[in-house]
């Protein structure tokens, strides 16, 4: 039996999985993947409908692994291509909007030690885009 930390998430995560096209796993890194994005683009300041300031990712808890996408972006050639992912066109804008998304240990389940980690967990600004 799979552990039910949260009942919207064991519902999300384990419930809705479609195999083999995408597992509980896949749900989770989906789920922190974008709320670590949307923490970039400051759509809660800009007034954008689609995300509220108080936004959680509700699936973070069941992720297993790190996602590695960061940790990519020290690659020249893998980090130009989050420069599209952002909407920016130089390595300088791209750490810019990266810095936004830092740690918030708010961030995380009531009595839960591990709040849902940010971008710069994974990677600090000067490692992007430093390795051939």
């Amino acid at each position: 039996m799979k552990n039910k930390y949260t009942l919207m998430g064991d519902t999300i995560c384990n419930k809705r999985e479609k195999l083999p096209i995408f597992t509980s796993e896949d749900i989770a890194e989906a789920d922190l993947f974008l709320y670590q994005v949307c923490n970039a683009y400051n759509l809660a300041e800009s007034g954008n409908g689609l995300h509220r300031i108080n936004w959680f990712p509700t699936c973070y808890i069941y992720v297993k692994n790190a996602p590695i996408e960061w940790e990519k972006m020290r690659s020249r050639q893998y980090y130009k291509k989050m420069m599209i992912l952002f909407g920016v066109e130089s390595l300088e804008e791209l750490k810019k909007v990266v810095m936004k998304c830092q740690y918030n240990n708010e961030m995380k389940y009531q009595y839960s030690w591990d709040a849902a980690p940010a971008i710069l967990n994974y990677i600090e600004i000067d490692e992007i885009g430093s390795l051939n």
